[in-house]
């Protein structure tokens, strides 16, 4: 009994030790952002790119009830609808946020709309966000409402930075790849609901 004492005080004591280390190394790092919700060093933090203008009730539905399960999983995640305060007369107020957010990300998650200016320029901003932060990931949303375009385009960009292709990539690299992803996505979804897996 005397030595599982000392092997739980030890753990505790050198755990203490590595918390203390920590705090004391953050302690004089200013952090460039400082998000709504508490951050827990050991959480993943997504931002989701999203439309916000033109957001239909169906985008929008669809979106929350996808941060609500991030959210169950244990993340903590920033959506530019519901945690961003959109009442700014230029826009000026609500790119900055957005770039914060981007920073702060360890994750970007994508629900791409070619149509939304606003979802154009955060992607673009993640991309720069990537380049001084190479470990941070990209996720498409809704792979299966995007496809390929003939020539170059911005979704096309989208579809090869989220599925780590490079510039020398060739459209027919990138339509095998977006292929197999939906083939594996649809499949890992039917065995998901054959099984009842949330």
């Amino acid at each position: 009994m005397l030595f599982w004492l000392i092997i739980i005080f030890l753990a505790l004591y050198i755990f203490g030790l590595y918390r203390l280390a920590y705090y004391f190394c953050q302690k004089g790092k200013k952090m460039l952002y400082q998000p709504k919700q508490p951050v827990n060093s050991f959480l993943k933090r997504i931002y989701i790119i999203c439309p916000v203008r033109e957001l239909t009730e169906e985008e929008k539905i669809k979106i929350l009830d996808y941060a609500f399960q991030k959210e169950k999983e244990g993340y903590i995640v920033r959506c530019p609808f519901r945690d961003t305060n959109q009442n700014d007369e230029i826009g000026l107020r609500i790119v900055e946020e957005h770039e914060k957010d981007i920073l702060w990300a360890d994750e970007i998650h994508i629900f791409w709309n070619s149509q939304s200016q606003g979802s154009l320029w955060d992607f673009a901003q993640a991309r720069m966000a990537r380049y001084f932060q190479p470990e941070k990931k990209f996720v498409l949303i809704n792979l299966e409402q995007l496809e390929v375009t003939e020539g170059k385009s911005y979704q096309n960009v989208l579809l090869a930075t989220c599925f780590g292709l490079d510039s020398n990539a060739k459209l027919e690299d990138l339509k095998k790849l977006i292929e197999v992803k939906k083939s594996v996505k649809a499949f890992l979804n039917y065995c998901r609901s054959f099984f009842w897996i949330n």
